[in-house]
């Protein structure tokens, strides 16, 4: 990853819990390769409100942060005076959580979406050269995408297992991000019988979450798992209608 070379961004780094610091540099990275592919030159990194800020020459300012207050969540802002948050409601509707016009907010256990956030930080970063465009430059297509490979799972913990086996999970689902073929990896748990959890995945093909299986550590994570498994049902399933952006 590439190093942090102002000393004020890289101690507010510093200050943040090791596993929120991670999901935060993990942003940083989608920022700095967005830019990169759209060979936009290099980013002013900053502060600003006392929180990591990315800037391009034509861009808008994003930036990124944790609040002790509400330890389980972490966000990407933008500027509240911009189309921007608006324009990603519009063309990806409920696969992010938005905070009214200046930010997309993400759990702790959440597994991001890179190929469509990848696309929300791209129209940041080039938003006054394409502000005067209607959303953006984007359109919304509406397709039946039969060609994604989903898989639903219903797992049963070992009695009291329960939370031992979703931490399991999600290192996981940890293991997958930034895995470009990997649209969405879900874990939750029931809330009626505890000892339920649920996976939903989907994937740019079966052949792609095949090889998912074939990683060093999905395959740790699933060897370490097995033991706290007392059921496990999973179907293969096929997306047969739904939104997608380009």
């Amino acid at each position: 990853m590439q190093a942090i070379h102002n000393p004020a961004v890289a101690d507010v780094f510093k200050e943040y819990p090791p596993p929120i610091r991670k999901k935060l540099l993990f942003l940083r990275k989608l920022i700095l390769e967005t830019a990169a592919e759209l060979g936009i030159g290099e980013l002013e990194e900053t502060l600003k409100w006392g929180e990591p800020s990315y800037i391009a020459k034509k861009g808008s300012a994003i930036r990124l942060d944790w609040k002790a207050r509400d330890p389980e969540h972490y966000a990407l802002y933008f500027n509240c005076n911009t189309t921007l948050v608006s324009t990603f409601e519009s063309l990806y509707g409920y696969l992010f959580r938005y905070e009214g016009n200046r930010a997309i907010i993400f759990t702790r256990m959440e597994l991001i979406p890179v190929k469509q956030l990848k696309h929300c930080i791209s129209l940041a970063l080039q938003y006054h050269r394409i502000k005067h465009l209607p959303l953006l430059g984007s359109q919304i297509i509406y397709v039946g995408i039969i060609m994604k490979f989903g898989m639903q799972a219903v797992i049963t913990a070992q009695t009291g297992k329960t939370e031992e086996l979703a931490g399991l999970l999600l290192q996981g689902a940890d293991a997958l991000q930034g895995n470009p073929d990997c649209d969405a990896y879900l874990i939750q748990v029931s809330v009626s019988e505890p000892d339920k959890i649920y996976i939903s995945e989907v994937w740019a093909n079966e052949q792609a979450h095949k090889a998912s299986l074939t990683d060093p550590v999905v395959r740790a994570v699933i060897a370490r798992a097995m033991p706290l498994i007392a059921a496990i049902e999973a179907k293969p399933t096929k997306q047969i209608g739904g939104k997608l952006c380009c």
